[in-house]
C-alpha cells in the first residue's frame, strides 16, 4: 500500500512538473492583474488624474509585458510642436484606455495609424492621442478645455466604450479617484490591499501553472460580473432612461465646445467582443446611441468594422482574454474606419502641399 502511494505520489508531481514546463513554454509571460509598473498616474488639478509626463514603463497584459511610454505632457504618441499648428488638419482625439491604448505598442495605436494613412493619402495633417486610462466624459471635457487653446483642432474625435456607463459624469472629477505611487486607488486602504494582494510577489505566484488556473477562473467571474454590472444600470425604468440621458448630455458638452472654438465632433463607439461575435449591440450601447441621434449628435459605430475586420472570429480583434480592448488589429481597423468616415464626410480637407 505504501509503495502505491509512493508511486501515486511520484507519478502526481512528475505530471505536475510536465505541466508547469508545458505553461512556461507556452506562455512566457503570466500576470494576475493588468497594470502598469510602476504605476503611471499622478494628481491633475483638473483632471483629478493623469499619466505621468515622460512615463517609461510596461504594461503587464496578462500574457504579455507591453512597452508603454508617454510624452512630456503625459500623453501618448508625438510630443506637440507649435509647428504642428500650420497643419491644415489637427485632430485631437479624447477617450480612455482604449483610445490611450492599453496593451498595444505606440505605433500600433489607431492615433498612429490614422495619421499615417492620411498623410499617405496626401493629407497635410496632425493627430493627437489624448486618451487616458479611466476616463470619463467629464475628465475628456477638462482635458479638452485644457488643450483646445494651444492645440486648436479642425477635428475632435471621442473615444467610447460600455463601462463608461458605470461612471458618473456629473461627479467632480477631483473626487473620483485617489493616486497613490502611481496606482488609482478608492482610498488608502485600498491601495494598501492592492499592494498586500496584487504587487507583492507570493510563492505561489512562481507557478506559471497556479497562475493560469487562478487567471482563467478569475476572468470567468469577471467578465459575468462586469457585462451585468452594465446591462443592470439598463434593467429597471426610469433609471436606464435617465443613465443613457446623462451620458449624451455629458457628450453634448463636449461636442459644444469641440464645435464653439471651430472644429468638427464625431464620436467612436466601440465594441465588446461579446457584441462582435453577436453581430449587434447591447442594449445599453443601442440605447444610447439612440440617443445621441435624437439629440443630433455625430457618431460613428465601430461594430460594423470589427465584424467585417474579424475574419478569424472576434477573439482576433481583442487582446488576449480581454473582451474590451482592442490588439493591434483592432486599432488598425479602427483607423480604417475613420479613414472611410473622414473621405466621405472631410472632403473639404485641404492636401498636403508636395
Amino acid at each position: 500500500m505504501r509503495a502505491k502511494l509512493v508511486l501515486f505520489a511520484s507519478t502526481l508531481l512528475m505530471g505536475v512538473g510536465v505541466a508547469e514546463g508545458v505553461v512556461r513554454w507556452m506562455y512566457p509571460e503570466v500576470h494576475l492583474r493588468r497594470e502598469f509598473h510602476p504605476g503611471i498616474h499622478e494628481f491633475h488639478e483638473t483632471r483629478g488624474f493623469a499619466n505621468q509626463s515622460s512615463y517609461v514603463g510596461y504594461y503587464a497584459d496578462y500574457l504579455e509585458k507591453v512597452p508603454t511610454r508617454t510624452n512630456r505632457q503625459g500623453f501618448r504618441g508625438r510630443e506637440f510642436h507649435p509647428g504642428d499648428l500650420q497643419c491644415a488638419e489637427r485632430i485631437l482625439v479624447l477617450g480612455d484606455s482604449t483610445t490611450f491604448g492599453l496593451g498595444v505598442r505606440d505605433e500600433q495605436t489607431f492615433c498612429v495609424r490614422l495619421e499615417t494613412m492620411l498623410r499617405d493619402r496626401g493629407h497635410d495633417v496632425v493627430v493627437w492621442n489624448a486618451g487616458v486610462t479611466a476616463y470619463g466624459t467629464a475628465e475628456s471635457l477638462a482635458t479638452l478645455r485644457e488643450l483646445l487653446p494651444e492645440r486648436q483642432p479642425t477635428l475632435v474625435l471621442l473615444g467610447w466604450l460600455n463601462n463608461d456607463f458605470t461612471m458618473d459624469p456629473t461627479a467632480a472629477v477631483v473626487h473620483r479617484h485617489h493616486v497613490i505611487n502611481g496606482y488609482l486607488c478608492a482610498n488608502a486602504e485600498a491601495y494598501e490591499r492592492l499592494r498586500r494582494r496584487k504587487l507583492e510577489p507570493r510563492l505561489s505566484h512562481a507557478s506559471h501553472l497556479y497562475k493560469m488556473l487562478a487567471l482563467n477562473f478569475k476572468l470567468k467571474q469577471h467578465r459575468a460580473s462586469l457585462g451585468d454590472k452594465i446591462e443592470e444600470a439598463f434593467a429597471a425604468q426610469p433609471q436606464s432612461r435617465k443613465t443613457v440621458q446623462a451620458s449624451a448630455e455629458a457628450v453634448g458638452r463636449i461636442r459644444e465646445e469641440a464645435v464653439a472654438s471651430g472644429a468638427g465632433f464625431l464620436l467612436l463607439s466601440f465594441p465588446t467582443s461579446r457584441e462582435v461575435a453577436a453581430g449587434r449591440r447591447l442594449p445599453s450601447a443601442r440605447a444610447f446611441e439612440e440617443e445621441l441621434s435624437q439629440r443630433g449628435t455625430p457618431w460613428q459605430s465601430l461594430l460594423e468594422p470589427f465584424t467585417r475586420g474579424g475574419s478569424q472570429g472576434d477573439r482576433q480583434l481583442f487582446l488576449a482574454r480581454d473582451d474590451w480592448h482592442p490588439n493591434g488589429h483592432g486599432h488598425e481597423v479602427t483607423a480604417r474606419a475613420i479613414l472611410d468616415w473622414w473621405e466621405a464626410n472631410r472632403s473639404g480637407a485641404v492636401p498636403r502641399a508636395e
